[in-house]
């Protein structure tokens, strides 16, 4: 048995009152409650989540927003769930390990999933694991296998819960020759419509896409001015985004991808800024399909895939290329820093 010990504290006399009077009340004496308050108080701060310091906090937080954007572009919305999760975790009531656990039981239901119920759903579990990501990244080697581990670890939850068409992580089959990949995406801020190809994917692409990520070297890089470096980042992520490795997901890889790699190199590219709003996202978008469309057009099979590539490229004539558009969103880490 521990040795009693005895302790003075200073309080206001009309709380010392009030508090003798309550314990008289309860025919209790006025030490043991003290005594008793005291366990419940040591047995309560011991079983709490710990307090997380102000720099964890912010690193979290970083996280998370950065995440919420990253899924904004692909225009998924957070659920206030979501939020609410978010919140525990930036205030360290939980951690990572629990943060990123799947939270929807797909044995609910044998049905298959709704449109709505997919969007849900991948919106939720790819944030999960974009905050992950920024806080416990891929060892950055900057190639293939690096861009195929970013797209398996943001994706990886989604087979488990009825997305049998996704395959994190793995290269997108080929194109049957003599077809195109293209893709349609509506530009609300600015009423139109965006057609943008894609390669198909075949060994020359891949061979190229091999090419191209095996020749990222973070030293050489780290060594470009912010203009030079800015237009050879851009430049990298249209060559990527053109070959478009994945099924699904390509956007949110390579954005991680990239964002890495300007990190590793000393700069922070923010892609959050394009986030903010649909204007923002549609700003990005014509940007990137701009870019690609450019690198497209020499491999595209069909004349109605031409057309198409075409017209789309004549209304966004005028607007700005993906390298130059990044001039906005690239600077030094180190200004970032002394903000």
């Amino acid at each position: 048995m521990s040795k009693e010990v005895t302790m003075t504290i200073r309080l206001a006399s009309d709380l010392r009152s009030s508090f003798l009077e309550a314990a008289e009340q309860e025919h209790r004496p006025a030490a043991q409650v003290l005594r008793d308050f005291m366990r419940e108080y040591v047995e309560h701060a011991r079983t709490r989540a710990p307090v997380v310091s102000p720099a964890e906090r912010k690193r979290r937080e970083e996280a998370v927003n950065y995440a919420r954007a990253s899924v904004g572009l692909e225009d998924f919305n957070l659920s206030t769930t979501d939020e609410k999760h978010a919140q525990r975790f930036i205030n360290g009531d939980i951690e990572l390990a629990e943060f990123v656990k799947v939270r929807n039981d797909p044995a609910q239901s044998a049905k298959p999933l709704t449109a709505g119920q997919r969007q849900a759903l991948e919106a939720t579990h790819a944030w999960q694991r974009v905050v992950e990501l920024r806080l416990d990244t891929v060892r950055p080697n900057f190639d293939p296998a690096h861009l195929k581990e970013i797209n398996r670890r943001i994706f990886q939850d989604l087979p488990g819960l009825g997305f049998d068409d996704v395959t994190p992580g793995e290269f997108r089959p080929a194109v049957a020759s003599g077809n195109d990949w293209i893709k349609s995406r509506s530009l609300a801020s600015v009423g139109a419509t965006s057609n943008v190809a894609y390669s198909s994917m075949d060994e020359a692409a891949q061979a190229r896409l091999d090419t191209v990520l095996n020749g990222v070297d973070p030293a050489v890089l780290s060594k470009l001015n912010l203009a030079a470096f800015t237009t050879a980042i851009g430049a990298l992520y249209a060559e990527v985004d053109y070959l478009h490795p994945f099924s699904d997901g390509n956007s949110r890889t390579l954005r991680e991808f990239t964002r890495q790699l300007a990190q590793a190199c000393g700069y922070k590219l923010d892609w959050e800024r394009f986030g903010k709003s649909p204007a923002g996202r549609d700003v990005l978008n014509i940007a990137r399909d701009r870019s690609v469309n450019i690198l497209a057009l020499a491999h595209i099979a069909h004349p109605g895939t031409q057309r198409d590539i075409a017209l789309s490229m004549d209304q966004l004539e005028g607007n700005r290329d993906l390298p130059n558009l990044l001039r906005d969103a690239i600077r030094p880490s180190r200004a970032v820093t002394f903000e």
